[in-house]
């Protein structure tokens, strides 16, 4: 039950993050850094840790412990702890390595690493799980991770690659 609200909780901020995101996006469309969350947004964030912490506390043996890790880690992205979410990631990979929330851990581990300003890390682990994501038939884990890796590749200067990347995607 903890883990159902906790989701919930989840999917309503992250619905509002996006939604804030696009207006802000077509009030400004050179916008680089993103949107600040809105503040019920925050708040459901906060929830949501909450929650998935007592997850990790009280029943750390539950089935849903990789999944509260993985909502731990994008709830403390969307709030910009950036070094906090990486950790979540980290541990989820360590903990878990054959959950199937690895791939998607990766993809928000490397763009974690990128708002760290650590694009050679977040490079990387985008090279290998664009990869290994379309070996599994992850399709859209591997379209993403290789949309970031193209934007990561135009930043550095580095077009041909940019470009690659984008046709791939």
């Amino acid at each position: 039950n903890s883990y159902y609200n906790a989701k919930r909780a989840f999917d309503e901020a992250e619905d509002e993050i996006h939604a804030a995101a696009l207006a802000a996006r077509a009030k400004n469309l050179k916008q680089i850094q993103p949107a600040v969350p809105p503040v019920s947004a925050k708040q459901k964030l906060g929830v949501v840790i909450d929650k998935c912490s007592s997850i990790l506390s009280f029943h750390s043996s539950s089935s849903f412990v990789d999944n509260a890790l993985l909502l731990i880690g994008k709830s403390y992205f969307y709030q910009a702890e950036y070094v906090k979410a990486e950790r979540k990631f980290l541990e989820l990979n360590e903990q878990f390595p054959s959950s199937s929330l690895i791939l998607e851990s990766r993809l928000w581990q490397a763009r974690t690493l990128d708002r760290l300003n650590r694009p050679e890390e977040s490079i990387a682990i985008l090279i290998s799980l664009s990869d290994d994501a379309e070996a599994e038939g992850e399709d859209e884990i591997a379209a993403q991770a290789r949309l970031l890796l193209g934007t990561l590749y135009e930043l550095q200067s580095e077009q041909e690659k940019a470009v690659g990347q984008y046709v791939r995607a």
